[in-house]
């Protein structure tokens, strides 16, 4: 945003600025008139992100002139009206000469000025004749974003006031090299709506805004006067654990400061916050405040909250035990790199540290499986041993790499299983309060150990060192992270032993503290031998295919991928698991935050009696997002099974009724998540089905998809004018269509009845998908576990399950587009397909999926 010769002018990232924070877009209206200074922000990580992005940008420029493409680029203007006009005068003389690419094409309206990184021409009339252009834009995150999308939009609506017709689409190229394309009417009506608010705010009279803190906060330049300005006011975001809603309903009750909060009355009820989180978040402020005058550190141990909860989760300490901690570097590769796993242990009374590189994919694995090969050895040697890391980090991580490669999944299986990774930060956030703004490793080090002194301390600084190695190939970049990750390592013992000491004083105060239970940490006999069984089936099917890709011919590199697609039914359902596990392994406070569970029930009641069931209603909070919808059966988190069903007519605004044949008595269960995951194994008939023969059959629709085969007519079934569209498609659909087991082919018959899963009487009431596999499962709303996303006097359509399809190893998705199921990584996800992007301001868009998918 500037004033060019007393004009402004205006770019299509102000304006998802202003989405941002409309506090930004007022400091930058203040910049351009000179009432401030634009601070400048120095920050490597950005730096890394521009210059990757830059990267990213040329590397597709080079693979469309590859190509043959005629490619026109603009250069890039001055800031000055003479300039914009020329660089928007010569964009339109390319568009007018119909160059296949124009690169970095300028447009300025008088108000607009933008740079769209590509023109990409398509064979459609305009009024530039026989073709038109649409906008394609590079960026370096893995899935679709709002502010991308938008700002694609505006580049669209400069493209069709030149050409005079809008294009129909627009195409984001990502940072996995995917391309998204999105049509452009489904996001034109919203984009013209934010447009108008954003033109009214800049043009009409200054407004006062306050910095709220948002997630663009990371990477914006006013970061500085603003975090000073939250700080001169003591706002109340200071306060740990604090959310944006909470900080609104405790002004709007008059308190403004976290010394307020602090020196607020016990009791004292505030509208839309739990008794128990305005608690929490009371004793959190009076420890901050304290500190600040007296500055002492201060905590204090949390009475205990049930079993798997606060301390309840610290087991026995071991001699044996491991300290686990990895560093990632998101910018490398398309998906990111792990690139360092750091364990330690006690020998001899003194740490060694194990330290596991990978600087590509091929070394990440290895890396990977050498961690785990360690951790499965000292696991024998001492069944007694647990491997202690901090926050959810590491075990995703391994979770991601085990069904990424398709190696170590059963070790990784039976740490999961038998609870030997502990995550001290579930440990301190449930167990104890302490005097900090942030419960990050870093920030809790005062308690228990002297200042780190090393020239990296943390995760953002080691990215940059490794970047910087990327660059330099310097020895004593990769020695320093080392150090760094080692002083993690060490790090994690030291809490574990200040939490034991922490526990003990829980003990005196509140009575006995259980240690977790040992788990059982052996699969089922029934799991044993269907994993013995696909195990023999890939056995065959892989017997004498080359390891290498290039070495095989296309029937071995169908077998290939059909072998590692053999257990893709049971990485869907472990993947649902991790996630409802993981939920139950939260409070009651912490799952209001989530959308798969309601938060904070506060249980009002027996209503009456329905047959054998007891018709219970609770309370809670009626801003709360979830997904449970009526009819569903939530299950209760703490005793792991169900919680009754919630009547299609007892849905109350922020009241809910749920129906079970329980006690009354046993209503004590203070949330409640949406159903557990069906415990059916689809795979096994999959399984049943499968064949290692030696390609004497023609291939199967399946095999041929996998082969990238032209599909042809069915046999006997030409194509031909008399027959009609609806028989000709028919035909088509039975020769390239995979058939699923148990099922007719997809689609529909020649009499136009629905053909496939699900096609039988619960397919016609549109409500039963529970013969569909996995991963096709219905979205949101649609099918009987719904999952639609509810706020109680909302309207609008429902955010609900992404759809999810074939999940494979990950060296087996070179050049194949396959949609979901991706694995969170460290800065981004991986998984390419199409999906709606949600234009939510604040928040990332595309489907949502399940983390810590494996």
């Amino acid at each position: 945003m500037q004033y060019l010769e007393g004009r402004l002018v205006v770019s299509p990232s102000d304006l998802t600025g202003f989405l941002e924070c409309e506090h930004l877009t007022q400091q930058e209206l203040a910049a351009a008139r000179g009432e401030l200074a634009r601070p400048d922000r120095l920050d490597p990580e950005l730096e890394i992100l521009r210059r990757r992005g830059l990267e990213h940008e040329t590397r597709h420029l080079n693979s469309l002139r590859d190509l043959g493409k005629r490619v026109v680029e603009i250069p890039f203007p001055a800031d000055r009206l003479a300039a914009l006009e020329s660089a928007h005068e010569a964009t339109v003389t390319a568009m007018r000469q119909g160059a296949d690419v124009i690169y970095q094409g300028t447009f300025f309206d008088g108000r607009w000025r933008c740079h769209a990184d590509f023109l990409l021409r398509v064979d459609q009339p305009s009024g530039l004749g026989r073709y038109r252009y649409e906008v394609a834009d590079a960026k370096l995150a893995k899935k679709a974003k709002a502010a991308a999308v938008l700002q694609c939009c505006v580049y669209t609506e400069q493209v069709a006031a030149i050409q005079g017709i809008e294009p129909d689409h627009i195409t984001l190229i990502l940072g996995d090299r995917s391309e998204e394309e999105l049509r452009f009417r489904d996001y034109a009506a919203y984009y013209r709506s934010v447009k108008r608010r954003f033109e009214e705010t800049v043009l009409g009279p200054a407004t006062a805004t306050y910095p709220d803190p948002v997630s663009h906060c990371d990477i914006c330049r006013w970061i500085e006067p603003c975090d000073r300005r939250r700080r001169d006011d003591d706002h109340l975001c200071l306060v740990a654990g604090m959310r944006r809603d909470q900080t609104r309903r405790l002004q709007t009750s008059g308190i403004a400061t976290v010394a307020d909060l602090g020196a607020s009355a016990m009791g004292q009820p505030i509208a839309g916050i739990t008794d128990l989180a305005l608690e929490r978040l009371r004793q959190q402020a009076r420890l901050q405040v304290g500190r600040r005058q007296t500055g002492s550190l201060a905590y204090e141990v949390l009475p205990p909250l049930g079993e798997q909860l606060g301390f309840q989760t610290l087991p026995p300490p071991s001699p044996a035990d491991l300290f686990f901690d990895m560093e990632g570097d998101p910018f490398v590769g398309d998906d990111g790199l792990y690139y360092l796993f750091g364990v330690a242990e006690s020998a001899g009374g003194r740490f060694q540290y194990h330290a596991f590189w990978g600087h590509d994919e091929t070394a990440e694995r290895r890396a990977f499986e050498q961690t785990v090969d360690l951790i499965i050895d000292r696991l024998d040697r001492s069944p007694d041993l647990h491997v202690y890391h901090y926050a959810p980090y590491e075990p995703n991580a391994l979770k991601e790499l085990a069904g990424g490669y398709a190696t170590r999944e059963a070790e990784v299986d039976r740490l999961l299983r038998g609870r030997v990774l502990v995550d001290l930060y579930r440990v301190v956030r449930q167990g104890v309060r302490m005097s900090t703004e942030s419960y990050s490793l870093k920030s809790l080090e005062p308690f228990y150990r002297h200042e780190r002194a090393g020239e990296i301390i943390d995760a953002a600084a080691s990215i940059v060192a490794y970047e910087d190695w990327l660059q330099t190939g310097q020895p004593g970049r990769l020695e320093a992270i080392a150090r760094y990750n080692e002083d993690d390592c060490l790090s994690t013992a030291q809490l574990r032993d200040w939490l034991e000491a922490r526990r003990m004083e829980a003990i005196a105060r509140y009575g006995d503290i259980p240690r977790p239970a040992p788990e059982d940490r052996a699969p089922s006999q029934t799991q044993r031998d269907v994993d013995e069984r696909t195990a023999g089936l890939v056995e065959r099917l892989l017997a004498g295919v080359p390891e290498e890709e290039t070495d095989r011919t296309p029937l071995q590199q169908a077998a290939h991928l059909l072998a590692h697609s053999l257990n893709w039914h049971r990485r869907e359902e472990k993947s649902e698991w991790w996630e409802y596990f993981r939920l139950c392994s939260l409070t009651d406070e912490q799952l209001i935050e989530e959308r798969e569970a309601i938060g904070g029930l506060a249980f009002s009641g027996e209503v009456r009696q329905e047959r054998q069931s007891n018709v219970f209603r609770y309370h809670f909070d009626a801003g709360q997002e979830y997904k449970i919808g009526i009819g569903d059966k939530p299950e209760d988190p703490r005793r792991q099974r169900g919680a009754g069903t919630e009547p299609w007519s007892q849905r109350r605004g922020a009241s809910s009724d749920l129906a079970d044949s329980l006690q009354p008595d046993s209503h004590q269960g203070a949330a409640r998540l949406t159903p557990a995951p069906w415990p059916v194994d689809r795979g096994e008939r999959v399984r049943r089905r499968g064949r290692a023969s030696g390609g004497a059959r023609p291939p199967v629709p399946a095999t041929a998809a996998i082969l990238r085969h032209v599909p042809g007519i069915a046999a006997g079934s030409a194509w031909r004018a008399r027959q009609g569209r609806r028989p000709a498609a028919c035909a088509l659909a039975r020769s390239l269509l995979p058939r699923h087991p148990g099922s007719s082919w997809l689609g529909q018959d020649d009499r136009g009845r629905r053909a496939g899963p699900g096609a039988g009487a619960a397919g016609q009431a549109g409500g039963d998908n529970s013969q569909q596999p996995q991963g096709d499962r219905q979205p949101a709303g649609q099918g009987r576990r719904g999952g639609a996303s509810h706020r109680p006097g909302a309207a609008g359509p429902a955010e609900g399950r992404s759809t999810r399809t074939l999940r494979l190893p990950r060296r087996e998705l070179r050049g194949h587009r396959v949609r979901g199921g991706g694995c969170a990584r460290r800065g981004g996800s991986r998984g390419g397909g199409r999906h709606p992007v949600a234009l939510c301001p604040g928040r990332d868009a595309g489907a949502s999926g399940r983390p810590g998918g494996g």
